[in-house]
């Protein structure tokens, strides 16, 4: 046989061999893909919904009643930090009896204007509300309270119910129960007609409180209040001197003049509760799993693993164990789920939650989010 024959006959040799190769390769693939697709998946038992620790009352007595009871416990808890701060909107139709007040000019004193009156606000991150020294004032009268809603979760147009762990409640309050005697005594006040001096003098102001809300949203299972919005629109009207160069401002022979405008205050106020708690209430693993508990413990923003003390207890021994920075490992399989019982000891306080978590040979689905 010729040396070409031998070398044709080679080539046709190792190009059948890789096909044949790659065809089995092929074909353990799709053998494995098919028994992957067709393994079962673990689903697990419906849970039951967690259990309001008050039931939302529905009429407006009891609302206001409920709503000051979460405010009170938690402006003086001894075991929650609160951050709170003002927003401030410039907005509407303002007034500006200046000579040639365009647009740009109006815009930019809105955007100018929010911004550096919002700083002027108290403002406070994480504080300990035992050791407080000023605290948001969340006080509701039901005899301020001109109408209300309330609903357990957000329910959008379609119908669909988000965030049911909470309460929604949304207060119109009655405008002429703000206080606005007392605004040329505020430290805001004070602040802008030390921004203004360069310019304007203040002669008097006047403010016409034109709406009053609240917002709250409250965890229901715990009855705790997370977070409130205190929104007050004003119409402020002030009557203002041009000063020195600034004369000018207004025509001539005019030495003051009144400006209104529109002026929105947010006072958004969050509260951290301590607290040990799952962010699920049931997983699945298989054995041999190594995973992280859903776990979300809530001290003070300062304290160390030093200050507080976390254990935890199995309904059934000898098939999870945890390390120190709570990851578990699954060792052995289990005919009954395994309930893990969390408790935290801090600052004179103990906490519990309980997670369950189920054993299986099934495949787990990464996808699905367990309530």
């Amino acid at each position: 046989m010729s040396e070409a024959k031998k070398k044709r006959r080679n080539v046709i040799l190792i190009v059948s061999a890789v096909i044949i190769l790659l065809g089995a390769c092929f074909a353990s693939v799709a053998v494995y893909a098919k028994k992957e697709i067709n393994k079962p998946l673990f689903v697990l038992p419906e849970a039951e919904k967690q259990a309001s620790a008050v039931k939302l009352p529905e009429d407006k007595a009891g609302i206001c009643s409920y709503v000051q009871k979460v405010c009170n416990e938690a402006v003086f808890a001894d075991d929650s930090e609160g951050s709170w701060h003002t927003d401030v909107n410039l907005g509407g139709d303002m007034t500006l009896p200046f000579n040639s007040p365009d647009n740009e000019i109006i815009s930019f004193i809105r955007d100018r204007s929010g911004g550096e009156i919002s700083g002027m606000y108290e403002r406070q991150d994480n504080v300990n509300m035992a050791k407080a020294k000023t605290r948001p004032e969340l006080k509701v009268s039901e005899a301020d309270v001109l109408e209300f809603t309330a609903s357990e979760g957000r329910t959008d147009e379609d119908g669909n119910v988000s965030d049911d762990g909470f309460y929604f409640i949304d207060l119109v309050l009655d405008p002429s129960a703000v206080n606005v005697d007392n605004i040329k005594e505020s430290d805001v006040y004070k602040g802008v007609s030390e921004k203004l001096a360069p310019a304007l003098e203040i002669k008097d102001i006047a403010a016409t409180v034109k709406s009053y809300k609240m917002s709250f949203q409250i965890d229901r299972v715990y009855s705790q209040l997370t977070d409130a919005a205190v929104t007050k629109t004003y119409e402020i009207k002030a009557t203002v001197a041009p000063t020195g160069d600034y004369s000018g401002l207004l025509p001539d022979g005019q030495t003051q003049a009144d400006v209104i405008l529109p002026y929105e205050t947010v006072q958004r106020i969050h509260f951290n509760h301590y607290c040990a708690r799952f962010t699920e209430r049931s997983i699945a693993v298989n054995v041999n799993d190594m995973k992280t508990l859903p776990l979300n413990v809530t001290v003070n923003s300062e304290a160390t693993k030093d200050d507080y003390k976390l254990t935890f207890d199995f309904s059934r021994d000898g098939i999870i164990e945890l390390d120190e920075d709570a990851v578990m490992t699954v060792s052995k399989a289990s005919d009954e789920p395994v309930i893990i019982t969390v408790n935290l000891d801090y600052d004179g306080h103990t906490y519990t939650d309980s997670l369950t978590v189920y054993i299986t040979e099934m495949e787990v689905s990464t996808d699905v989010r367990y309530q």
